[in-house]
C-alpha cells in the first residue's frame, strides 16, 4: 500500500455517530415548540434534514436559508408553526452538545495519533461541528479542523480542498487520503482534486456506478482502516 503523511478525516458519519446527535436534538426541539415526539417523525426530520444538505451541497440554496426553512416545513407537517429561526437556534445549541462517536472511532484516532498528521475536514456550521468535536474528545488528536463555514464552500467544491491545502503547511496532495462516509462529498473531493480516498461502508451499501470513479480504499470498520495504515 502506498504511504500516506497526511490523513482528511470527514466527521459525521465517519468519526461522530450524527445520527444520535440529531435524534436528540430533534426531540428535545420538538418538545420545546409543542410537538411530542417519536421515533417516527424523528425519521421525517431526518430525512427532511437530508434533503435540505442535499440542496446545500448542490448550491440550490443558500445555507442559513436551508436552516431555516426545514423547520417551518418540518413543523407545517404537523399543524405547527413557529419561527424557523427560533427553532433553527435551539436545535444548534442542542446538536452542539451532542459530540457521540461511533463505535471503533476513537481507537482508531488514537492509534494512529502521531504517525500521521490529521485533519478533520467536515460541512457544517462552526459552533456546532467545533462543539461536538471537542465534546467528542477528539478534538486535541487533529492538527486542524476545516468547517465548511469557515472556508465559504462545500465540500465536494474544489475550493474547498485549496482552502484546506494553503493552510496544512507542506501538504502533498500525492501523500494525502480522504476518509469519508460520503460518496457525493468526501470521495467526489478526493476525485476532483486528484487525492486518494477510502469510502468508509459499514453498512455495505456499496458505491454507486454512476458517479463515474471509484473510492481508492473501501471499508466497513475502523478497525479496516488502521489495518490498511499499518
Amino acid at each position: 500500500m502506498k504511504k500516506y503523511e497526511f490523513l482528511l478525516f470527514d466527521a459525521d458519519g465517519t468519526l461522530l455517530d450524527y445520527s444520535a446527535c440529531e435524534a436528540r436534538a430533534i426531540s428535545l426541539t420538538m418538545r420545546r415548540f409543542g410537538l411530542e415526539p417519536d421515533s417516527g417523525k424523528v425519521a421525517a426530520y431526518s430525512q427532511l434534514n437530508r434533503r435540505y444538505w442535499d440542496m446545500i451541497d448542490s448550491r440550490e440554496i443558500a445555507c442559513a436559508e436551508a436552516l431555516e426553512r426545514r423547520f417551518v416545513e418540518f413543523f407545517a407537517l404537523y399543524g405547527v408553526e413557529c419561527s424557523g429561526r427560533e427553532a433553527e437556534d435551539f436545535y444548534r445549541e442542542r446538536l452542539a452538545e451532542g459530540g457521540m462517536l461511533l463505535d471503533g472511532a476513537a481507537g482508531l484516532i488514537g492509534a494512529l495519533h502521531g504517525r500521521y498528521r490529521m485533519f478533520i475536514i467536515t460541512n457544517g456550521v462552526m459552533r456546532s461541528q467545533t462543539r461536538r468535536l471537542k465534546n467528542s474528545g477528539l478534538w486535541e488528536f487533529f492538527e486542524r479542523v476545516f468547517i465548511s463555514e469557515e472556508t465559504g464552500f462545500q465540500k465536494p467544491q474544489p475550493e474547498f480542498m485549496d482552502y484546506a491545502a494553503a493552510r496544512i503547511p507542506g501538504f502533498d496532495p500525492a501523500a494525502a487520503l480522504i476518509i469519508g462516509d460520503s460518496p457525493t462529498t468526501d470521495m467526489a473531493l478526493g476525485h476532483s482534486c486528484g487525492i486518494d480516498t477510502c469510502f468508509f461502508d459499514p453498512e455495505g451499501r456499496g458505491f454507486a456506478p454512476e458517479a463515474g470513479f471509484r473510492p481508492t480504499y473501501t471499508v466497513r470498520s475502523h478497525a479496516e482502516i488502521e489495518g490498511l495504515l499499518k
